[in-house]
């Protein structure tokens, strides 16, 4: 009787809240990702540079032929500068979250790196465009004159912008300041890549294609995490039932 009465009087629900993970690890998932990125970088490393078969501006397309400038080396340390002056912005970004979440963060930034300069690189060995500057006179001596596609600074930029406006964005939905991360990211992504063109060092094609890649990059990385997350979270969130000899408890994660 005692049982009984335990068993219908005794009955509760108990709502447990838990603070639950932005972003997710999955062992597969990151391997999957970083093996991407390594295969891509050791293939590029391995495609032998192409030769050069022609110095004349008539083979550039029309578009791209009316921005050609010449080499300039302020415009360019200038172009250093501001991605630099981005990547630091990034990686003061990754610590403003949770401790629990710097771990998750760190691994995408690196998975985010890796894919990205994996496929720049790669396209760079395999199109060997020539850079603007070395249609004109007394161009530099470089290692990279026939790497102009695509633009390194644009897909790094763009990939850095628009991881952090995602994560950000993620971390904190509630804060008016994702929207100044993500116009003052994508401002820099987009200066230091408007300022390859007058360097003499891109044309605008590979600035524009540069930018796309990386923006797809840096988006499609922390997107898939997240979605990963919240599946995870969605599978916690059914209700759990423990049979106990004098209660019936059900356990609700919210």
């Amino acid at each position: 009787m005692r049982t009984r009465l335990c068993l219908f009087v005794l009955f509760f629900i108990t709502f447990s809240s838990f603070a639950e993970p932005v972003f997710e690890l999955f062992p597969v998932q990151d391997s999957v990702c970083t093996l991407t990125g390594a295969v891509l970088e050791i293939s590029s490393l391995k495609y032998p540079r192409p030769e050069r078969n022609s110095y004349s501006k008539d083979d550039i397309n029309s578009f791209d032929r009316k921005f050609m400038h010449s080499y300039d080396f302020n415009l360019d340390v200038f172009g250093w500068v501001v991605i630099s002056a981005l990547a630091a912005e990034q990686i003061t970004l990754n610590f403003t979250a949770e401790r629990e979440e710097w771990k998750q963060v760190l691994v995408m930034s690196l998975e985010t790196i890796l894919i990205n300069d994996g496929i720049k690189n790669y396209i760079k060995r395999t199109v060997g465009r020539e850079r603007p500057y070395t249609y004109y006179e007394n161009s530099p001596s470089r290692i990279d004159p026939n790497e102009s596609f695509v633009s390194g600074h644009a897909m790094n930029g763009f990939a850095i912008a628009s991881f952090s406006t995602y994560v950000y964005s993620q971390l904190y939905p509630e804060s008016n300041a994702k929207w100044l991360v993500g116009l003052s990211s994508f401002t820099l992504a987009g200066i230091t890549s408007l300022s390859r063109i007058p360097a003499g060092c891109h044309f605008p094609s590979d600035i524009a294609c540069g930018a796309v890649f990386g923006s797809t990059v840096g988006f499609l990385v922390p997107y898939l995490h997240r979605r990963a997350a919240l599946k995870s979270e969605s599978s916690r969130k059914e209700p759990v039932i423990s049979l106990l000899p004098d209660r019936i408890t059900v356990c609700i994660r919210l």
